[in-house]
């Protein structure tokens, strides 16, 4: 899983993030994909609250996915997230 995120100044009055996601046709046939969108999607619905006002997130969800638990997913993601919302680096 990747996650890339683009903080922008927040304009206009919905300064809700937006998320969006990618899953590519390698992750299986189009059951297997809308089940892990479907729980990616839950994931970041859960995590965006946390997320700078205004800002858009992408998430790419790789291969591996399909076969991951949904634990492992979480543990993925909030890694990924943790690291994209450090504000030392």
């Amino acid at each position: 899983m990747v996650l890339h995120l683009l903080r922008t100044p927040t304009a206009g009055s919905d300064p809700a993030p937006r998320i969006g996601l990618i899953v590519n046709r390698r992750v299986g046939d189009a059951v297997t994909r809308n089940r892990v969108k479907r729980r990616v999607r839950h994931l970041a619905g859960l995590r965006a609250p946390g997320m700078p006002p205004g800002s858009v997130l992408v998430v790419r969800v790789s291969e591996s996915a399909k076969e991951a638990s949904s634990g492992v997913l979480a543990t993925d993601f909030d890694s990924c997230l943790r690291w994209l919302l450090d504000e030392t680096r």
